[in-house]
C-alpha cells in the first residue's frame, strides 16, 4: 500500500470510521492520483480543483462529489496542509426521498422472498426502520425477543441506539435462527463465506429480485424499507 493511502487508512482508524467510508476515502486518493500521475500529499488546490471539475463534467451527483471533497479535506488536513482544501465550497445536497411500497406491497414483496435469510432481513429493516448497514452489522446477542428490543451498536454518526421488535418479526427471526444458526454471532451472513459479512450490494440485489418477483413494476430500493417503516407508523 502506497504511503500516502496508509497513512490515510490508519488515520480513519484511529478515529474510528467505518469500514465503508475507510474504502471510499482511500478510493477517492486513490483516483486523484491516478488522475494526476504524482503522489497525493505534495498536491495543492488546483489540482483538486481540476480534479473535481472533470468529477462534475461527468455528471456525478452532488452526494458523490461531496463524498470526494470530503475525503481530501480529511486526507490533506490529516497531513497538516488544510489551506489546500480551505478554499472548496459543500454543494447543495440533493434531497430525494425513494418510493415507499404500500403495506400489501411490502407484504407481496416479503413472501417472494426465496430464502428464509432474506424474508427475516427485509422484515427487520421493515418492522424495525434499520438502515441496510445496521441491519448488516447486526449480532444475534444484539436481539432481546423478551423485550422485543434490537440493539443498534454504532449506528448513523457511530451512535448506539434501541429499536423496536415487532410479535410478527420476532417469530421469523426465531425461525430464522432454529433453521439455519449462524455459525458466528453475526446475525446474517454470507452464505459464500460463512460468518463474513454479506454485501451490501448482494442485499440488494436479492431485494430487487423480491420486488420482480412480487410483480411490481415500481423502481423499489431497499432504502425505501426504512421509509416505509416509517410512513405506515404513521398512518396507524
Amino acid at each position: 500500500m502506497d504511503p500516502s493511502i496508509l497513512h490515510l487508512h490508519d488515520e480513519l482508524r484511529l478515529r474510528r470510521y467505518s469500514p465503508r467510508t475507510i474504502t471510499h476515502y482511500t478510493n477517492w486518493i486513490k483516483r486523484l492520483k491516478a488522475f494526476h500521475g504524482r503522489e497525493p500529499e505534495a498536491m495543492e488546490s488546483e489540482e483538486v480543483r481540476a480534479f473535481l471539475l472533470d468529477v462534475l463534467d461527468r455528471g456525478c451527483r452532488p452526494s458523490t462529489y461531496l463524498l470526494a471533497l470530503n475525503a481530501f479535506r480529511f486526507f490533506f488536513r490529516s497531513l497538516g496542509r488544510a489551506h489546500v482544501v480551505a478554499g472548496f465550497k459543500s454543494p447543495r445536497p440533493d434531497y430525494r426521498v425513494p418510493e415507499v411500497p404500500d403495506e400489501e406491497e411490502v407484504r407481496r414483496i416479503l413472501n417472494a422472498c426465496r430464502t428464509l435469510r432474506d424474508k427475516a432481513f427485509f422484515h427487520l429493516l421493515y418492522a424495525s426502520g434499520l438502515r441496510l448497514g445496521e441491519a448488516l452489522d447486526l449480532r444475534v446477542d444484539e436481539l432481546d425477543f423478551p423485550k422485543r428490543q434490537v440493539f443498534v451498536r454504532c449506528g448513523k454518526n457511530r451512535r448506539d441506539r434501541i429499536s423496536i421488535l415487532g410479535e410478527t418479526t420476532v417469530t421469523i427471526l426465531k425461525e430464522y435462527l432454529a433453521y439455519h444458526r449462524p455459525p458466528t454471532e453475526r446475525l446474517f451472513s454470507s452464505f459464500q463465506s460463512p460468518g463474513a459479512r454479506r454485501t451490501p450490494r448482494g442485499v440488494q440485489q436479492a431485494y430487487s429480485n423480491a420486488v420482480s418477483r412480487a410483480g411490481l413494476t415500481r423502481r423499489y430500493t431497499i432504502h425505501g424499507l426504512r421509509h416505509a417503516f416509517a410512513a405506515h407508523l404513521a398512518e396507524r
